[in-house]
């Protein structure tokens, strides 16, 4: 990631409300050969929910609760988003760029602005395709890389943050003067938000040293931070 320059930080309105359940089986079926299977899952999609005694019958969307629910809602973006960045934006970008992605939390980074912009342009119409929705006021680009911090500053701007999987990102410096993706701590807070939607052990250690977090396993998200922080 030594020549990224653009970051995108895009936001999917009401995601687990929105997944098309016809799109979520076709995906399914790409790897699930057994139809009975595929009928369970189906069923379990438009079991609904109960409210005041009347049951109300879900039409889109994955059901509240459901230990499903995560692992449907990762199979649907991995076709919408994660196949489509991989074989067709980013062979055409003119530099570096790379993808993200936990659940329905993601973001994608570019060495050339021109490629954010096309990209950011053409995740709309993908997420309109699936009949999915971008929060627009929630997406945005901010400048990053080694040069980041300085253009700020000589602007009068205090360099931007993001955040990602509830932790904030900011561009640093190591101890030797080179460039690094830093992040702020991963709170307690943090941590059970993530856990009680994921089912993950997040728990942090009270001896834990400043400025870093011990987490009860190295799951897809820490593995994302330390692709972002480590190899700034």
């Amino acid at each position: 990631m030594d020549r990224v320059n653009i970051l995108v930080e895009a936001d999917i309105r009401g995601f687990f409300d929105a997944v098309h359940h016809e799109w979520l089986l076709k995906f399914l079926r790409q790897r699930i050969g057994d139809e009975r299977v595929l009928r369970l899952i189906s069923r379990m999609l438009k079991a609904g929910i109960m409210e005041d005694g009347l049951v109300q019958v879900a039409e889109v969307g994955t059901p509240q609760g459901s230990i499903l629910s995560p692992l449907l809602s990762n199979v649907y973006l991995h076709y919408v988003i994660d196949l489509w960045f991989q074989r067709r934006i980013r062979r055409r970008c003119r530099g570096e760029a790379y993808l993200f992605r936990f659940a329905d939390d993601f973001v994608a980074c570019f060495q050339y602005q021109t490629d954010a912009d096309d990209w950011l342009t053409k995740l709309g119409d993908r997420m309109e395709e699936f009949h999915l929705e971008l929060a627009q006021e929630k997406t945005r680009q901010l400048e990053v890389g080694r040069y980041a911090r300085a253009k700020a500053y000589r602007r009068g701007e205090k360099p931007k943050e993001f955040t990602f999987l509830g932790m904030t990102f900011f561009c640093g410096k190591t101890r030797h003067g080179a460039f690094k993706i830093k992040r702020k701590n991963f709170t307690q807070e943090t941590g059970a938000i993530i856990g009680s939607v994921y089912g993950l052990d997040t728990s942090i250690s009270q001896s834990a040293p400043h400025g870093r977090t011990a987490t009860g396993g190295k799951g897809a998200s820490t593995r994302a931070f330390e692709l972002l922080c480590d190899h700034g």
